[in-house]
């Protein structure tokens, strides 16, 4: 069964410019498949852009679910956000960026906090967009965009790396959005693991491995990590400079084992990864 003509695969090469390989044999060749390949690449993301943007677009608007999200968001931020205005919002996502519009913006609630008045934020603001964030979309970015360019930033020994690998694939990043994602991934990493923690009683409950066979086990490293200096006059270059510090990561695992000395079947070890300094 052919799904396209071969009327509409000339008409389609002629679009992109790409119809010489008929009239000029010899144009087909390895670099031609390239071309070929990258301009259809970015056609089909543009049409999975606007299939997501008018997805997401018709379920914010439908009247269910937002009333059903917005009474959770209510009862989950009582006392820490209060709704500000609605807004359109450009969100990153694998197929490049869309727009969202009449988005929930909620700001921080302050009316009965003590202290005098803050000076408010410019037009971007300082708030959040908690229906988004149900969605998984923090940062502005999709939760697979967020996971892709968060696997790139750790295993490319930069973010200029991460840049070049993410461009491959049509993803078109600067490095700041690069690290501010990542980072934001980590930062809420951190904080669902002493929720977790929390859960468990993992630093209180002395009964918790009672009668259990126990490995443990610690490894660390060294590591430079370049803070920039926020505050003082600026050098000569325009810039404030920074300061390098030395800093252990470290890994510590433990799983409950068997006689034979394996991990028992149906158990999960854990894992905490800390960075301190030397």
């Amino acid at each position: 069964m052919h799904l396209i003509d071969q009327r509409t695969i000339h008409a389609l090469l002629h679009t992109f410019k790409l119809s010489k390989a008929f009239t000029e044999p010899n144009i087909a060749n390895g670099e031609w498949m390239i071309a070929l390949e990258g301009v259809l690449l970015q056609e089909l993301l543009k049409v999975g852009g606007q299939l997501l943007e008018e997805i997401l677009n018709t379920l914010q608007s439908d009247p269910i679910w937002h009333t059903a999200h917005i009474t959770e968001v209510y009862r989950r931020h009582k006392g820490e956000l209060r709704p500000h205005s609605k807004r359109t919002v450009k969100i990153n996502s694998l197929f490049g960026v869309i727009s969202l519009h009449d988005a929930d913006y909620w700001v921080n609630d302050k009316r009965h906090k003590p202290g005098r008045p803050r000076s408010t934020r410019g037009r971007a603001g300082g708030g959040r967009y908690p229906l988004l964030e149900h969605l998984g979309i923090f940062e502005r970015a999709t939760p697979a965009l967020t996971d892709e360019v968060a696997r790139q930033a750790t295993q490319c020994s930069s973010f200029d790396e991460a840049k070049q690998n993410l461009a491959s694939r049509g993803l078109s990043f600067n490095e700041k959005t690069i690290q501010r994602i990542s980072y934001g991934l980590a930062e809420r990493g951190l904080t669902q693991r002493e929720k977790v923690a929390e859960g468990t009683h993992l630093s209180t409950d002395p009964q918790l491995f009672a009668g259990e066979r126990v490995r443990f086990g610690i490894d660390g490293g060294r590591s430079k990590i370049r803070y920039p200096n926020r505050a003082g006059r600026r050098k000569q270059n325009k810039r404030r400079g920074y300061r390098v510090a030395w800093r252990e990561p470290r890994l510590i695992f433990i799983e409950v084992i068997d006689e034979q000395g394996q991990r028992r079947e149906g158990t999960k070890p854990m894992y905490l990864v800390i960075t301190d300094f030397v």
